[in-house]
């Protein structure tokens, strides 16, 4: 079993890694190397999973060389999720931001600010995911530190282009999409986003056929209606049905199953202010909220906006 499982580990890397471009086929059979060498002992570090003294050197050799960067090394992997994302129908492209803090080691260079004490790197990226759960890789990664001299010192965001924001990540996120598009005509690609999605030029933005949004909400905006806000108009709209939902353990609360009730209706958001030459967006909201919730536990609602030519309410996602 352990050398068909290292077969398989030798097949992986070079499928993902194989075709990567770094100018020099001796780094790139390094890096195939030292993929096969590291997925055997994910969960260890570099002397655990590389005992022999000239692995961990070559190792070492390969992290200082300046052609192996992060951005060439996971275009190989990149180009191998897109082919994997031709032989299914619709894919999740769920994508988020983690902060990668690196406070403790203060003699690590190249670092920036995180928040007002930490510092790192932040790294943004996109999962593709089959509605099954599959994972199929990804189609994006971004990476970038804060400069020292401008943080906290910059104009508000509001006054902002959003090409100077890191609100950009979002749209960058999409125009992936559009890329792996080409790769798979026929697949239907759905950018998943959390709440710090919620941002009006993401909406607005120009997207292909076959790439659409899928957002939890975070600003009751301004919507054309009666009740001129996004949450008193979906709070108001027909129930179309239910739907089972199960919710995870979460502390101080057990495993549990919600019916959540199901609204929907196409709304047309107004532009914030700074933003009115973007003009209007016309999407569908959507609102599950929980039913009946147990004793002493706030329902779960979530508010969900996507595109009005992708109307349905099977993908739910977000927390309370």
């Amino acid at each position: 079993m352990l050398a068909e499982g290292e077969a398989d580990g030798r097949d992986w890397a070079e499928e993902e890694l194989g075709a990567v471009a770094l100018g020099d086929a001796r780094l790139t059979s390094r890096l195939v190397e030292l993929a096969r060498s590291l997925t055997r002992a994910p969960d260890t570090s570099l002397p655990q999973a590389l005992p022999k003294w000239s692995e961990l050197k070559a190792a070492y050799r390969f992290f200082d060389n300046a052609k192996a960067v992060p951005e060439h090394i996971l275009s190989g992997h990149i180009k191998a999720t897109r082919l994997r994302t031709q032989t299914v129908p619709v894919v999740l492209a769920v994508q988020d931001t983690t902060y990668l803090n690196w406070e403790h080691h203060p003699a690590t260079q190249g670092l920036g600010r995180l928040s007002d004490a930490g510092r790192g790197i932040i790294c943004h990226s996109t999962l593709a995911v089959t509605p099954e759960r599959l994972p199929l890789g990804f189609l994006a990664q971004r990476n970038w530190v804060r400069d020292d001299e401008t943080f906290g010192t910059l104009p508000s965001h509001k006054k902002r282009p959003l090409e100077d924001k890191e609100s950009v990540k979002w749209l960058d996120s999409v125009e992936a999409l559009s890329v792996a598009r080409e790769a798979s005509p026929e697949t239907c690609f759905i950018s998943v986003g959390d709440r710090e999605a919620d941002v009006f030029e993401l909406f607005a933005m120009k997207r292909p056929v076959g790439v659409e949004l899928l957002v939890r909400a975070s600003w009751n905006r301004v919507v054309d209606s009666p009740h001129r806000y996004l949450w008193e108009t979906l709070q108001l709209a027909q129930v179309l049905g239910t739907a089972e939902v199960h919710v995870p353990r979460r502390p101080g609360e057990p495993i549990r199953q919600c019916t959540l009730s199901l609204r929907s209706m196409p709304i047309t958001l107004k532009p914030p202010q700074a933003r009115k030459r973007l003009g209007t967006v016309s999407l569908w909201g959507i609102l599950p909220t929980e039913v009946s919730p147990p004793k002493g536990v706030a329902a779960i609602e979530w508010l969900l906006r996507q595109p009005l030519n992708f109307a349905t309410t099977q993908f739910l996602i977000g927390d309370r």
